[in-house]
């Protein structure tokens, strides 16, 4: 069969399998390919694949062509140093088989998932062995665990993974009839190993209750990678010709994943929430079954579930999983399950804190002009067609580096006053001033965006310091980790602090972001060697980063950040940039630097200039 021949059936079946009705289906296939008997025979032997197609994976009939099921191996067989039991299942692409040492070295039962026999494309291939790569850089105690791989006699690749024998989660809480409590703690270890897979760049991309398989323990085990997508900072999703592979369950499937478009870390998010809902309401979403392609998709992007049966605290945090627009939905697993976790212990969360747009713009215009007004008040000029000069007089000794609360009401800043240091709180009136911290070394205050916590350094040791939080109130400081920065703000959901760090003083800095709950870094930007590195750094509001990057000291530039750590350049002539801070409207950078020779706070597009 030549391309043009495939290309033509491909087109007839894609027109097919969206008609419902049988016998309508049927006289379009015969009209469409013209009554030849050769071509009506390979389109309807693609749509009967397509209708008894159960897959471990989500696999239409275009690929189940492609990789033809192979005849079952007399049982047992050995392959490798594994003996083959029984097949335990087959997939679009894979069999499945327990399976178990056959050296004698150990006597753990293994799953064995072996790519089919058929005409192996270049995708398929990459795509089976970066399963294995992925499998391997994953130890989590909720995410299956590879041992070994290799490649037949006859050239299929297979891997040895641990053999997960339960039922899916919801199948497994429902016939022991968890109360919800047990089941949100359940799925808490769900979210720990997505949040762990999504540290290390991985995304699933197909979760599903029938891939969170639970054992009689009752620990819920990740399992099929096989379609993960490895995220590489800066890099945009893989290249290469559409084809009609289906890498997801549509139940649980995204809105952007529906319409075709990349997966990502809020797609993993959507599909936590499709399967949340499950878990506690024990019905799906949305019902779609059956139905035509165009049609699954416009009812998942389009319509709204049944909220009946969710309080209206949970029903918040269901909600924003499952958010139509990926940036109203949770930035990730661990946010998701921080958000669990408050609701557990009857704190308010995130999602019911989010506020009304109205109320949101009020704050946002209010946190603009007290920002201005600030900058101003330290001596400072805005190279703009006015200039705002305000003086807080009424307010002892010397204040710096002030950081604003979210609601507008009060600024935290580094405080200094007859011989004492620390941090300060008070109005945005300069009355109600507080200390909330008496260290003389404490400095660079940044208010979390919830509003719940204050950020700072204290100087802990030469070229190293403490990062600390703190509650407004002055209660509850403790110690997160060790930096080496002074640059540090907070991420959208207040889970985690950006900051400026090294490891060695023989290499670059890089902004890490650091678990506010954990203290675990993980590196976002790495700059060339030979770079001083990324030393100052803000978050942008709706998620992402803006940071100086400098060659040399004196000799940097901006960029800004997404969430991954890809990077693009906001301006391109070299100078020295100081303490960038984010407009509210994301439409400009505020910084101290130094352009034609005129040194002062300038404004910077957000988009570059």
């Amino acid at each position: 069969m030549d391309a043009g021949q495939w290309k033509r059936i491909r087109e007839i079946f894609d027109a097919a399998v969206e008609q419902p009705d049988p016998e309508m289906r049927r006289r379009l296939v015969h009209s469409l390919c013209d009554h030849d008997t050769e071509l009506i025979r390979e389109v309807e032997s693609l749509l009967e694949t397509d209708a008894r197609a159960e897959h471990f994976l989500e696999v239409p009939a275009a690929e189940a062509a492609l990789f033809p099921a192979a005849a079952a191996p007399a049982l047992p067989m050995k392959l490798g140093a594994y003996r083959l039991l029984e097949e335990a299942g087959r997939g679009g692409m894979a069999d499945v088989y327990r399976a178990e040492r056959a050296d004698g070295q150990f006597s753990k039962q293994v799953a064995i998932k072996l790519l089919r026999g058929g005409i192996y494309g270049d995708d398929i291939r990459k795509r089976f062995h970066r399963e294995r790569q992925v499998l391997a850089e994953l130890n989590h105690p909720n995410i299956v665990r590879l041992w070994d791989g290799g490649v037949t006699d006859d050239g299929r690749p297979y891997l040895v993974e641990d053999f997960v024998e339960g039922p899916p989660i919801t199948e497994w809480a429902r016939g022991r009839n968890l109360d919800r409590e047990s089941r949100l703690r359940l799925f808490l270890f769900v979210c720990d190993a997505v949040a762990y897979a999504h540290e290390r760049g991985v995304i699933h991309r197909d979760i599903k209750p029938g891939n969170i398989l639970t054992t009689n323990e009752g620990a819920p085990m990740l399992v099929d990678f096989g379609i993960a997508g490895l995220i590489e900072p800066g890099a945009a999703e893989p290249g290469g010709t559409q084809t009609l592979v289906r890498y997801w369950t549509p139940e649980y499937a995204s809105p952007e994943q529906s319409r075709g478009e990349p997966a990502g870390r809020p797609s993993d998010v959507y599909s936590l929430g499709a399967v949340l809902y499950e878990l506690l309401l024990e019905r799906r979403p949305y019902r779609v079954d059956g139905l035509p392609p165009h049609e699954v998709t416009r009812i998942i992007c389009e319509q709204e579930p049944d909220w009946n049966g969710l309080d209206r605290r949970l029903r918040a945090v269901v909600r924003k999983s499952l958010a139509k627009d990926t940036a109203a939905r949770y930035a990730g697993a661990q946010e998701l399950a921080n958000d669990l976790r408050r609701y557990l212990a009857r704190q308010k969360t995130v999602a019911e804190r989010l506020p009304a747009p109205a109320k949101g713009r009020r704050v946002a215009m209010a946190a603009a002009a007290v920002l201005m007004m600030l900058l101003a008040a330290a001596g400072y000029r805005i190279w703009s067609q006015r200039t705002y000069t305000v003086k807080l007089d009424h307010v002892p000794g010397k204040q710096a580096l002030p950081s604003l609360s979210p609601d507008g009401a009060e600024v935290a800043f580094q405080w200094t006053l007859d011989g004492q240091g620390g941090i300060g709180v008070m109005g945005v009136d300069g009355k109600r001033q507080r200390w909330i911290t008496r260290n003389q070394p404490d400095c660079c205050a940044k208010w979390s965006p919830d509003g719940r916590m204050i950020g700072f350094l204290r100087e802990w040791k030469r070229d190293r310091f403490e990062l600390m939080v703190i509650r407004p109130d002055g209660s509850g400081e403790r110690r997160v980790t060790e930096i080496a920065g002074i640059s540090m703000d907070w991420n959208r959901d207040s889970t985690q602090l950006a900051v400026a760090h090294r490891r060695h003083r023989d290499e670059p800095f890089g902004i890490f972001l650091v678990d506010v709950s954990t203290g675990r870094l993980r590196r976002l930007t790495a700059p060339p060697a030979g770079y001083y590195g990324d030393i100052a750094v803000a978050a942008v509001p709706s998620g992402g980063w803006v940071l100086a990057r400098y060659q040399s000291p004196g000799n940097g530039i901006l960029m800004r950040s997404d969430e991954f750590g890809g990077l693009q350049a906001l301006t391109t002539e070299p100078t020295w940039a100081i303490g960038p801070v984010v407009h509210p409207n994301e439409k400009e950078v505020l910084l101290r630097a130094a352009y034609n020779g005129r040194s002062g706070i300038w404004r910077i597009p957000l988009g570059g200039g």
